[in-house]
């Protein structure tokens, strides 16, 4: 958390940084751009009228009910996604899914790393063809169905 936004600044602040985009040098190799927005490029937020982002959003409701979850997010989200993706049984009861993480590579520095991460937990894990990854490329945490779609179509032969 950046202390040096003030307390009544930080949910703009949060939401213009998550949908800024960002040049990250390798993401291979987890050389990524943690704090610094690309400049050059206006975040999807920052892109948007007051009407436009009032007629897709609804900030409210994480003020009154999902602010709970944040506050031990990491470590559920962790559990959650080891269970659904790598425990045995919940493999066999959803017949050995194939998991797929979709994400801009001009995201902020958590899309890529947890890629990455989950990519690497599953080689650890003899399980490197459970999961599939498809980078997007300049897009931000915002992926688009339209850039998904002209993506996706190279992706879809059953693999």
């Amino acid at each position: 958390m950046d202390e040096d936004i003030p307390p009544d600044q930080k949910g703009p602040a949060t939401l213009e940084w998550i949908s800024a985009y960002f040049k990250h040098r390798d993401i291979r190799s987890l050389d990524l751009e943690y704090k610094t927005p690309d400049l050059a490029r206006k975040g999807t937020v920052a892109s948007m009228t007051p009407e436009q982002f009032a007629a897709c959003a609804d900030v409210k409701p994480t003020m009154r009910s999902e602010i709970h979850l944040i506050r031990n997010f990491c470590t559920n989200l962790h559990g959650f996604m080891k269970r659904a993706i790598f425990d045995e049984s919940t493999r066999k009861t959803w017949g050995n899914m194939k998991v797929w993480v979709v994400y801009g590579d001009a995201a902020p520095w958590q899309a890529p790393h947890a890629a990455v991460a989950l990519e690497r937990m599953a080689k650890d894990m003899g399980m490197e063809d459970s999961i599939r990854t498809l980078v997007l490329p300049g897009s931000n945490h915002f992926v688009s169905t339209i850039s998904l779609h002209v993506r996706i179509g190279g992706y879809s032969n059953g693999t």
